[in-house]
């Protein structure tokens, strides 16, 4: 009997990895079958899930007073407290002028951002000096971003993946983990965070928009409201100018879009930002506002230029670190809570190399248009103009840096969460178990942490324990230990 050949059979163990292979690339590039995945029912309610989960973490700040930076926009600003007439003052002058008066120039930066304050004079105007209405206010906007976000994500994502089952809870998924992420709090629960809400809900609509326009119906009407958003995201604060790269580069990576179409569309986004520059410049005048050579107004201003560099990668892989264990959290990143860091601390190499490995990986996936890849993009982008590489913005870091950022943060854990843990876990109530787990020790740190924003001496008296080399907070903690120990009575 003649013999079988099998030299060119496969084996079952390579039939299974070409499948996995398979399986994996159908899963990055998910419009290879023709027609929609049925949409799970218990997704219609996605949007009432995140309004009131937004009320849920962030609700407790309703209770809490005036903190840290709001002295300087509204309870000690002379613009703000003349209520409506003070609005032409607001738009005709920076920031801190109405707080600072001539000493405008001791804080770095030049700061003309006068939306934000357009509703602190409102406030004044209509409810006095009332800090519970403009917390309420401040969660309020925050909750409509976060449901804006979700639109975004849901109307960019389906452009691509339009059959895909996982894909439909990435939006959903990456938009809960925003709003629970206990780093947001100092954005959400100090009201000064305000400019940083309606910049990024502002840039959002103005996605939102310009998607519309592309999709055809009543083209320019939706470019000219996209133009508007922009222009009101830019007035609130300048790091809306990232999204003049990020939303272009999200049309590349997620629809059809031909390349001349992209750049038609993102004319709105750059005559507003335009618009936005010609009148900061008209305010503060040629070359904005020159600063006063100062530690606290320039966190480098003792160190060579290789301290300073390993310092800066330093921070960024503390900012890393926050979005995968937000603890402990704290206002002051002022000298020198952040230490002057030489090459010779491995903390500098291992930032160094992380921040090395994330460019490459977003570099390899560029082409292939990956998720992941636009999400390290995303993430850097929106970092860069406030890391100190490409100009000193006056500290070593914050908190509310990322506000932006952390969105690409979010959405790859969402798509880690999404497509990699349905392969290991095969059990859907243990991988609802995790995610709810997950959301729930986000949520305790947030209404935590919100607390801790109740006012100036709860804020300073419990971040001086974190920041306890932080020339900031121990001198805010002592005036305030001060103050309340020379009380009458």
């Amino acid at each position: 009997m003649p013999r079988k050949d099998n030299k060119h059979k496969p084996s079952a163990k390579s039939e299974q990895i070409k499948s996995k292979q398979i399986k994996n690339s159908q899963a990055e590039n998910m419009d290879v079958h023709p027609t929609p995945a049925v949409k799970p029912l218990w997704l219609n309610y996605s949007y009432w899930l995140v309004f009131i989960l937004t009320f849920i973490y962030y609700g407790n700040t309703v209770f809490n007073d005036y903190a840290l930076d709001d002295a300087i926009v509204i309870t000690q600003n002379d613009y703000t407290q003349k209520g409506i007439a003070g609005i032409p003052e607001i738009f005709k002058n920076e920031l801190f002028t109405g707080f600072f008066k001539v000493k405008k120039d001791l804080v770095a930066g030049g700061r003309y951002r006068p939306l934000s304050m357009l509703t602190f004079a409102l406030e004044v105007e209509f409810f006095g000096l009332n800090p519970h209405v403009s917390h309420f206010i401040n969660v309020l906007l925050f909750a409509l971003l976060c449901l804006m976000l979700l639109r975004v994500l849901e109307k960019l994502l389906s452009q691509r993946y339009k059959s895909s089952v996982w894909i439909q809870y990435i939006p959903l998924l990456t938009t809960l983990l925003y709003l629970a992420h206990p780093i947001h709090t100092e954005v959400v629960a100090n009201i000064k965070g305000r400019d940083e809400i309606m910049s990024l809900l502002g840039a959002l609509i103005s996605f939102y928009f310009i998607m519309k326009a592309i999709e055809g119906k009543d083209k320019w009407i939706n470019l000219a409201w996209a133009f508007v958003s922009y222009l009101l995201a830019m007035l609130s604060k300048e790091i809306a100018a990232t999204f003049i790269v990020t939303i272009p580069l999200a049309l590349w990576f997620f629809t059809n879009t031909k390349f001349k179409t992209i750049v038609q569309t993102a004319l709105p986004l750059m005559a507003a930002a335009i618009i936005y520059f010609a009148i900061r410049q008209s305010v503060l005048g040629q070359g904005g506002i020159k600063t006063m050579p100062e530690l606290m107004n320039d966190s480098f201003l003792e160190m060579n230029s290789s301290q300073k560099f390993a310092t800066i990668m330093y921070t960024m892989g503390i900012y890393i670190k926050l979005l995968f264990f937000p603890h402990p959290l704290t206002y002051d990143y002022y000298p020198y809570h952040i230490p002057i860091t030489e090459w010779s601390n491995w903390h500098a190499w291992l930032s160094l190399l992380l921040v090395l490995f994330l460019a490459w990986v977003a570099l390899k996936g560029f082409m292939k248009k990956s998720l992941i890849s636009f999400a390290i993009f995303f993430y850097a982008i929106s970092l860069a103009p406030v890391s100190n590489f490409l100009f000193p913005v006056g500290v070593f870091m914050n908190e509310r840096f990322v506000f932006v950022a952390s969105i690409g943060f979010c959405l790859i854990a969402a798509y880690f969460i999404a497509q990699y843990l349905p392969q290991k876990i095969k059990s859907t109530q243990l991988r609802i178990a995790i995610l709810v787990v997950l959301l729930v020790a986000y949520g305790i740190k947030t209404i935590s942490r919100n607390s801790d924003w109740k006012n100036d001496f709860t804020l300073f008296t419990t971040d001086v324990k974190v920041s306890v080399n932080g020339a900031k907070s121990n001198c805010s903690a002592g005036g305030k230990l001060i103050e309340e120990a020379t009380k009458p009575g």
